[in-house]
């Protein structure tokens, strides 16, 4: 159920898997981005400056291969790939499913 903000408005968590995609992983919002990932990583706060969002469809090679959809995936200035996902429930398979994105990334 959505909270109430201050103005009146109804208010819809972060938590919700498009109101994460529409924070972070929109062009306009950047600077939110980095500020998370910074935190998060630790990171000086430079170090994030310039970040790219790219495409977070993982490409298939072959007709029958997986498919795989990331929530925000990002390319720092030097080249690095970080993929930002939100999990709420307990998921039986996240090992796999981390392992899977990551190298379908690497890849």
């Amino acid at each position: 159920m959505p909270e109430q903000g201050t103005d009146g408005h109804d208010l819809m968590s972060p938590k919700v898997d498009f109101v994460f995609k529409l924070i972070f992983g929109d062009e306009k919002n950047k600077h939110i981005l980095a500020a998370f990932l910074g935190s998060v990583l630790k990171l000086p706060p430079g170090e994030l400056a310039d970040l790219e969002i790219i495409n977070t469809e993982l490409l298939r090679e072959f007709r029958e291969d997986k498919k795989g959809i990331l929530d925000v995936r990002v390319k720092t200035k030097q080249g690095q790939q970080i993929n930002i996902e939100i999990q709420i429930l307990p998921t039986e398979y996240m090992p796999e499913r981390t392992l899977f994105y990551w190298s379908k990334m690497y890849s």
